[in-house]
């Protein structure tokens, strides 16, 4: 009987290389300012960015005391999180740093890579 993920793990060599590598903190923390690009709620969030509940707490209380990120409240009294500038400038220079030393990471973010035009604008 054929089975997708042996036929995945022969081709790749072990199974789900590409989908399991491990992200270090500052690749988690552009994926959640990218993810916030405009406001949004912390489920969402944690959702784009795929990451769990503690971790997202710990980032957003780093990114709030940076003011990298700001709360903002919507007309119906739900509590959304925003990028501000400062998180846009943070995002440019990683990705700027990232593609100055040649060392991508192999699991690089589809979101900041969006985000490149609405950074330098």
């Amino acid at each position: 009987m054929f089975n997708w993920l042996n036929a995945c793990q022969f081709i790749k060599g072990q199974r789900g290389t590409a989908f399991y590598k491990k992200r270090d903190h500052t690749q988690i923390i552009v994926d959640i300012l990218s993810s916030c690009r405009s406001p949004r709620t912390k489920s969402y969030i944690r959702r784009r960015a795929s990451v769990s509940y503690g971790t997202l707490q710990d980032c957003v209380k780093q990114l709030l005391m940076r003011d990298w990120l700001e709360p903002v409240e919507e007309n119906c009294g739900q509590k959304k999180l925003a990028t501000t500038q400062e998180g846009l400038a943070f995002i440019q220079k990683y990705l700027e740093l990232e593609n100055l030393t040649g060392l991508k990471s192999k699991c690089k973010s589809k979101m900041a890579t969006h985000m490149i035009p609405t950074v330098l604008t």
